[in-house]
């Protein structure tokens, strides 16, 4: 059983159009609405009792998949584009350098300002060290 989409249309003087809308030829026109259905329901196993429904796929093209392929490369031999991203590069590496000094100083202090009494000045810068160490290598993997 395949389920059909069909358009009522009541007229002035009475009449309803019905109208298979996946087949927009397949209209029938009637005095009520459940004779309009009838007749078009009529129509449709009529129709389909001769015929089979089949899909059908069309490939598309590895172009057609995703518009943005083509731009691939464009600025693979331009030299103001390299500068650029060198630059883009250069920013992030400072501001990335800029960031972990900022990080490691707090980490400083607050280890310097929270200690306990067991711990001494030494311990604490110890442990910065060995949190630096540990935040360097990660961001090097």
């Amino acid at each position: 059983m395949t389920n059909w989409n069909i358009l009522l249309e009541s007229a002035t003087d009475g009449q309803t159009t019905a109208t298979v809308l996946e087949l927009p030829t397949f209209q029938v026109t009637a005095g009520d609405r459940q004779t309009a259905l009838g007749q078009i329901q009529q129509l449709l196993k009529q129709r389909l009792a001769k015929a089979e429904v089949v899909p059908i796929s069309i490939p598309t093209t590895a172009d057609d998949s995703n518009p943005w392929l083509r731009f691939g490369g464009i600025f693979k031999d331009d030299e103001d584009f390299a500068a650029i991203v060198q630059d883009i590069e250069q920013e992030r590496r400072e501001k990335t350098l800029l960031n972990t000094t900022e990080v490691a100083t707090q980490s400083y202090h607050s280890l310097v300002v929270q200690k306990t009494p067991r711990q001494s000045q030494h311990e604490n810068v110890t442990t910065l060290e060995n949190s630096m160490r540990r935040s360097k290598a990660s961001r090097l993997r």
